[in-house]
């Protein structure tokens, strides 16, 4: 089973720190590992993936920050994740990198409210598709409609303000959406010691 951990803290840098120091200590405790035992490493598109004594284990992990909040993701399949704190949604961006399906989609939004979730919801989706694939934003966004693929995705409220998350991959894609996305804990950095 997938497991999902949110976080939250103020500035990107400890933020940044904070997921990695996660990532390893989930793998140091899985294992059984010392802290210099377990390291992460990137694939040449810069998709990160963890070596334990040296070797690749059968595990899965990736995460995402944006404005006060991170998200690590781990799994026994390729998994991709993406969290966007949701701002104005910008229409050309949507003109030039969504699929013309996602633009209908956008287009038969009720109002302004539900056109913004809309966004971030492709949005959010695209990235999360592309990290686990290990292209990251160099693959086509809009050669592919996000719209027809499975994924785990909601909107999370942290520190009052609202979020974006989706998942691809992992047991997300193989139609266990409700199991991956009911753990979700919340570590504040500056308060919590628990990280998962």
């Amino acid at each position: 089973m997938d497991k999902l951990v949110l976080m939250a803290e103020k500035e990107k840098k400890s933020l940044q720190k904070n997921l990695y120091a996660a990532v390893k200590a989930y793998y140091e405790k899985k294992y059984g590992a010392f802290a210099d035992d377990v390291q992460v490493e990137r694939e040449r598109m810069g998709k990160p993936y963890i070596t334990v004594w040296g070797e690749k284990p059968p595990d899965f992990f990736n995460l995402s920050h944006s404005s006060g909040a991170g998200a690590v993701i781990f799994s026994d399949c390729e998994v991709g994740l993406d969290i966007e704190i949701l701002g104005k949604a910008d229409a050309k961006v949507a003109e030039n990198f969504f699929h013309k399906n996602e633009q209908k989609y956008l287009k038969e939004s009720r109002d302004e409210a539900e056109y913004q979730r809309r966004f971030y919801e492709i949005w959010t989706k695209k990235e999360a598709y592309l990290k686990w694939n290990g292209t990251g934003l160099m693959g086509g966004l809009a050669d592919f409609d996000v719209l027809t693929k499975q994924y785990a995705f909601q909107y999370v409220k942290i520190n009052g303000k609202t979020y974006a998350l989706s998942v691809y991959g992992g047991r997300a894609s193989l139609g266990a959406q409700a199991s991956v996305m009911r753990v979700m804990p919340v570590w504040r950095a500056e308060t919590d010691s628990a990280r998962y």
